[in-house]
């Protein structure tokens, strides 16, 4: 599911040298000139989505940030501009999660008992059941303190062919956690307030026609 914005392009808070300037101009151009701007504006905010504290701020990223950022999307109307992140309603093209980080909410499992997660850097973001799956097709790479073994090695073809799978299986089941359900806390910073984007309209519109008041071309 899709967050949006919609931004009113007004002259409320406008110095009056930019209130005279956007009197003199249609609100469906007002509007375009600020598109891009606010788009980009409340792209870098999800781009920069803060990343779990502790332990997990050190895991590989998944790339929720960079996704959420890339599927801003702005278009312009007459004075206004509808902003929209999460790629909308299509399954296809939604970022998951988008909108429960935003509003907060709780989460349980659908067509299964417990939610799985990783913790730890080789299992986090990662599904359960696909490294179950390779677990027990003896592809997944996991480390391993056998006693027939020195270190820590990787288990291979020719290591697990030594251990049972369920030794296996209660490896992999150390790197989740598991709960019934979860719960987030709403995070309404995802969405920049209307007075940030107030102030970036209202920037753009002075780059854009702001030497007009110099006598310069629009």
């Amino acid at each position: 599911m899709s967050i949006s914005a919609q931004i009113y392009i007004t002259n409320d808070n406008a110095t009056p040298a930019v209130a005279a300037l956007m009197e003199s101009v249609e609100p469906a151009r007002l509007a375009k000139i600020c598109a891009d701007p606010l788009r980009l504006f409340w792209r870098a905010r999800l781009k920069n989505y803060p990343r779990l504290p502790g332990k997990f701020a050190s895991f590989p990223d998944t790339g929720f940030g960079q996704a959420a950022a890339e599927s801003v999307r702005a278009q312009p109307g007459e004075g206004t501009v509808y902003l929209t992140a999460g790629g909308g309603d299509d399954p296809n093209n939604a970022i998951q999660g988008l909108r429960l980080r935003y509003e907060g909410g709780t989460i349980r499992p659908v067509n299964a008992k417990v939610l799985c997660f990783g913790i730890t850097e080789e299992t986090y973001g990662k599904s359960y059941w696909t490294m179950v799956a390779e677990v027990m097709t003896q592809k997944v790479s996991l480390p391993v303190q056998g006693p027939t073994l020195k270190g820590r090695k990787t288990v291979g073809r020719n290591v697990v062919s030594n251990r049972t799978q369920n030794e296996a299986m209660k490896e992999l089941r150390a790197k989740f956690a598991f709960a019934h359900e979860i719960t987030f806390q709403p995070n309404p910073a995802l969405v920049p307030d209307n007075d940030e984007f107030q102030e970036v309209a209202m920037e753009a519109i002075w780059r854009r026609l702001g030497p007009q008041l110099a006598g310069g071309n629009n």
